[in-house]
């Protein structure tokens, strides 16, 4: 059975995310089929950026979502194209969907 899950990889405390198609047999950093896309929450520009083509195909063919993948295609609007997609409405999948994260501001720094 494929799963579409992340994939860990960067340094210590500097967490890069890769969203990959693999068998559910595979270590979660061992081997996969293919990279869909990659998740970068840390750093100064945080960002999420994904195939979104190549998401549906795996999806139409059985692959199954983690749910931190989930949460990840919810952010970038990639959910709800599917469920369109199952009832019927006619929706464009984009080549590459990449999206920017707002950062949560701390409680005690100042906006000035």
């Amino acid at each position: 059975m494929l799963k579409i899950r992340l994939q860990r990889t960067g340094a210590k405390n500097q967490p890069h995310y890769r969203l990959v198609v693999t068998d559910v047999r595979f270590k979660r950093d061992g081997k996969f089929i293919e990279i869909l896309g990659s998740y970068h929450p840390a750093g100064n520009y945080p960002f999420i950026k994904i195939y979104e083509k190549k998401i549906v195909k795996y999806l139409k063919n059985g692959a199954q979502m983690s749910e931190t993948v989930r949460k990840i295609l919810r952010k970038t609007k990639t959910l709800h194209k599917l469920f369109e997609l199952k009832k019927g409405i006619e929706t464009n999948f984009e080549d590459v969907c990449e999206i920017k994260i707002e950062k949560k501001q701390k409680s005690g720094e100042n906006l000035e």
